[in-house]
């Protein structure tokens, strides 16, 4: 008896199962409304469908609608297959009154637009990939076309395999016509790319196989000197192929005592030189208050132009002359020198103390654009000193230190800076 009741709650349940979408509460008719994405994707409960359907009852409204999605296209509305043209647009307000299949209408995105998509097509070149199909069996795959939005990066590319040869990458021809490598990281401005194979051929055993036999890595084959890697080889036992590989980093300048100041009387600066490769590097600086230099460019002291074809250097206790010292001396004039140059210079420069003693200097710069000067340093007695401010400027300014006026002393300051367009040898 226990048995039989039991039997018929699991027909009355199957019943329901089987039955329930069909009915709706007054007991009427229950119609069914497919949408086809026509080429897009409706994802409903984390499911992707091309074809979904719904069920509403006879003369009811036809309630939510899906939203599909589909690469490179805009979603337009859904309308029924009979309305070719997509005239009268379905809403969620149209009453059903019968069995209704809705597709869906798209606009395409222009390319260019937020949204577009274009297509990488990879030509194998007689190889292959390895893909597992709905079976779970590895298939080989020789041919691949993949969508990719606009201005997104590829990301991850195929990477194929030929026997006999070693795959060396993507290349495809850019809008201007050149050949270049694809990558990863490459940006897709082209709506159409087709990304080729290139191979290279394994060289064959003297036994025609492709397996080599590779001995031990020689690090003797190339040592490393100041400025080039190693290189080591690797010889097949089968058939002496060569194979090489840079994989000992060059060992650097060794430069023994370091800089050496003053190589030159008109530029300044200072040297060294390798011990291993006997490889000399200059660190130069030159005169700019000269005509010669900045390409003859005028400077300006205290607003005045020099440098013609007589009168060029820098100045002598205010008057012109052809050295490049500045004499400096206690009188109570409160000396002061503000070079301006025609043409940003770099802000590396040199300062030395010739000869002189008792009063001391102050040195200021104009940063490149900016009307404010910034103090570089005060000195006394410096003999020579380098300055190095890692920046470009329009102008230096020499003045005596405040608490040195009005005694009777006197300084030769020599200035040198080197020019922009200068380049050192």
């Amino acid at each position: 008896m226990k048995k039989n009741i039991l039997v018929k709650l699991l027909c009355l349940l199957l019943v329901c199962v089987l039955v329930l979408p069909m009915i709706v509460a007054c007991g009427g008719n229950s119609l069914v409304v497919t949408f086809d994405a026509n080429g897009g994707i409706i994802e409903v409960d984390g499911e992707e469908y091309d074809e979904w359907e719904k069920y509403v009852a006879e003369n009811d409204r036809i309630g939510t609608l899906p939203t599909p999605t589909r690469p490179g296209y805009v979603f337009d509305g859904w309308y029924e297959e009979e309305d070719e043209d997509f005239e009268d647009k379905i809403r969620k307000t149209t009453k059903v009154e019968f069995d209704m299949i809705l597709v869906a209408k798209w606009k395409q995105v222009n390319w260019g637009e937020p949204g577009s998509v274009g297509s990488v097509e990879f030509d194998f070149a007689g190889g292959h990939i390895l893909e597992t199909d709905e079976n779970g069996e590895e298939v080989e795959v020789d041919e691949l076309i993949r969508d990719v939005d606009y201005n997104d990066r590829v990301s991850s590319l195929p990477e194929p395999e030929k026997e006999g040869y070693t795959f060396e990458g993507w290349f495809y021809e850019d809008s201007k016509g050149n050949t270049v490598q694809l990558r990863a990281t490459t940006v897709m401005t082209q709506q159409f790319i087709v990304a080729i194979a290139r191979w290279k051929e394994i060289p064959k055993c003297s036994d025609n196989t492709y397996n080599h036999a590779w001995g031990f890595w020689d690090d003797t084959y190339q040592l490393p000197t100041c400025t080039q890697d190693g290189i080591s080889v690797s010889y097949c036992e089968k058939c002496g192929s060569k194979q090489t590989r840079s994989e000992t980093p060059a060992t650097g300048h060794d430069w023994g005592a370091g800089w050496v100041d003053n190589f030159s009387l008109e530029v300044l600066g200072a040297e060294r030189t390798c011990r291993n490769c006997q490889f000399v590097e200059k660190d130069q600086f030159k005169n700019i208050m000269g005509k010669e230099a900045m390409g003859g460019e005028l400077v300006k002291v205290d607003g005045t132009a020099f440098g013609g074809d007589s009168k060029y250097g820098c100045v002598t206790n205010g008057a012109w002359d052809d050295a490049w010292t500045t004499t400096l001396q206690g009188n109570n004039s409160a000396l002061i020198l503000t070079f301006e140059f025609q043409k940003t210079v770099y802000a590396d420069f040199l300062v030395t103390a010739t000869d002189g003693s008792g009063v001391g200097f102050t040195i200021e710069y104009l940063p490149e654009g900016s009307t404010e000067w910034q103090l570089l340093t005060r000195s006394g007695s410096v003999g020579v000193a380098k300055f190095d401010i890692g920046e470009r400027i329009d102008g230096i300014r020499i003045s005596e230190n405040s608490s040195h006026q009005g005694l009777m002393a006197w300084q030769e300051v020599g200035l040198l800076v080197r020019s922009e367009n200068y380049v050192a040898e």
